[in-house]
């Protein structure tokens, strides 16, 4: 049954914790359907990079990100290996990519799911599927 979403928000699988196991299970049911919002900057300001995910791009681009404290570096959106509609380094792509529209943070046990529309269909699917799962609306 699927319950009403709001567009981009972030929502708190409550139920669901932060796990290898889930969040491979999660991605492996991720559809990406193509609308680009997570890459272009039309709902985000900056994309988040942990070192280890910046690693992964060229010491050229990485000089031009802002460090954030944490080891994390931010790259101002839209991300600079979007072109054309398509991601330039997605063989290598940072983590965090890979992982969208799943997040999580340390102040909370449980997976955040971003209501893409993937996220929409993801969110639905952890409902349905995982018994005791329940999405609640979340502020990042």
């Amino acid at each position: 049954m699927a319950i009403e979403l709001k567009d981009w928000a972030a929502y708190q699988m409550k139920g669901l914790e932060w796990s290898a196991q889930n969040v491979r299970w999660l991605i492996a049911n991720t559809k990406c359907q193509g609308c680009l919002g997570c890459c272009d900057g039309t709902h985000y300001p900056a994309i988040n990079l942990s070192k280890r995910d910046a690693m992964r791009i060229p010491k050229k681009e990485r000089q031009t990100m802002t460090e954030a404290g944490d080891g994390l570096l931010i790259m101002e959106a839209p991300c600079r290996f979007l072109i054309e509609g398509r991601c330039t380094i997605h063989l290598s792509k940072p983590g965090v990519c890979v992982e969208y529209p799943v997040s999580y943070t340390k102040e909370s046990p449980w997976i955040i799911i971003i209501a893409c529309p993937a996220g929409k269909d993801l969110i639905n699917a952890c409902v349905d599927l995982k018994p005791g799962v329940k999405a609640t609306l979340y502020q990042i």
